[in-house]
């Protein structure tokens, strides 16, 4: 994964394969929160890309950037007869990745699963 060179590049250097990550719209600043930058250039250590994605951020935040990309795990369809456990337990772990707080966490999955639960009926 190659986060956020969209958000920190002007445009795509050409040093990663792909269709999508080489689409130069993609490569504007969207004014994503400090904490979300951070934590993905953190979870850098200094090197060109994120060598194992997936690990919980490093940080004490509690912030609204985790719960903001929660909703779109509760419309996603169900996978299991525990769809909204699913997508409380993704949510979260979406969150996870800049937001350190278990807070943070349990305020996105439980967003994703009220969602889902709408959705559901």
């Amino acid at each position: 994964m190659y986060f956020p060179d969209t958000q920190l590049m002007r445009e795509p250097d050409g040093s990663k394969d792909g269709w999508l990550i080489n689409q130069k719209w993609l490569y504007v600043r969207r004014a994503p929160g400090n904490t979300c930058i951070s934590a993905l250039m953190d979870a850098r250590c200094g090197e060109r890309k994120i060598s194992q994605y997936g690990g919980q951020a490093e940080n004490d935040s509690k912030g609204c950037g985790g719960v903001m990309r929660s909703a779109p795990f509760g419309l996603l369809p169900p996978r299991s007869d525990d769809a909204l456990g699913w997508q409380f337990d993704s949510a979260a772990q979406a969150a996870s990745f800049t937001h350190g707080h278990p807070t943070a966490q349990l305020a996105s999955g439980a967003l994703a699963a009220l969602i889902g639960a709408i959705v559901l009926g």
